[in-house]
């Protein structure tokens, strides 16, 4: 009888691809870290609103969203575009505060939004040409 242990297969898994999505939210939160720690020590100035900058992670994680779509079905198709397009939100809100923007002049750029997000959804191809 063998030992169970003699037909484990040792090798290396092939690199996963998809690994990446994994380590990101570790290397924010280890910059944000390094980040208030400079800015604490007065190495690093950040702006009134730098706390603003966390409504930043959406926008990155639906742009990162949109292209792992992308790259699996080969195209960027209506999924991909919407999900892109709908990180316009958070993106719109961040730039306001971290800019001191009046809302009651930036506010138009919300229904600009929803319509490309729309325009997103229905101009993008459902599957490859």
């Amino acid at each position: 009888m063998k030992h169970p242990t003699s037909e484990r297969d040792y090798s290396m898994p092939a690199p996963d691809h998809h690994a990446l999505p994994a380590i990101v939210p570790g290397v924010i939160v280890l910059l944000i870290g390094v980040g208030l720690l400079l800015h604490t020590l007065g190495w690093l100035p950040l702006p009134g609103n730098w706390w603003a900058l966390a409504i930043l992670i959406p926008v990155g994680a639906s742009a990162w969203s949109a292209w792992q779509r992308a790259e699996t079905v080969g195209f960027w198709d209506r999924a991909a575009m919407t999900t892109l397009a709908s990180g316009g939100f958070p993106l719109a809100v961040a730039l306001i505060f971290l800019f001191n923007l009046d809302w009651t002049v930036v506010w138009p750029v919300f229904p600009i939004i929803a319509g490309a997000v729309m325009l997103a959804g229905t101009l993008a191809p459902h599957e490859r040409a």
